[in-house]
């Protein structure tokens, strides 16, 4: 599995509702990088070791259904049936992902370069 498969999932799992989610227990978040580096994945910037277990948080009511029937769950069947890879899929009353670790902005100035808007 690559990094644009690992993308392509995770991208699908927010689409069918997931809350949280986190690939071998690194959280993504909104600015999360999912890369390939060589012959490595990185998340977050860190590499990570086959297998690749994804863990989503969701609805529980919905969540399941709704990726199974969607494109997530049509492309891990592709992925399946085209190129043999393992896919299991498991459905917990209890899941637990790690808190995100981002990047926050503390505080901003303006640059003054010397010019003004009347300028132009």
């Amino acid at each position: 599995m690559s990094s644009r498969d690992l993308q392509f999932v995770t991208n699908a799992l927010w689409q069918a509702g997931a809350e949280a989610v986190a690939i071998n227990g690194q959280r993504l978040s909104a600015t999360s990088a999912i890369r390939f580096a060589g012959s490595a994945v990185l998340v977050n910037f860190r590499p990570l070791d086959r297998p690749y277990t994804l863990t989503a948080l969701g609805p529980p009511g919905s969540f399941p259904a709704a990726f199974a029937d969607g494109e997530g769950g049509r492309y891990l069947s592709t992925l399946r049936s085209t190129f043999g890879i393992r896919v299991d899929t498991v459905v917990a009353r209890t899941l637990r992902v790690p808190a995100a670790v981002t990047l926050t902005t503390r505080y901003s100035t303006t640059l003054d370069n010397g010019t003004r808007k009347d300028d132009t």
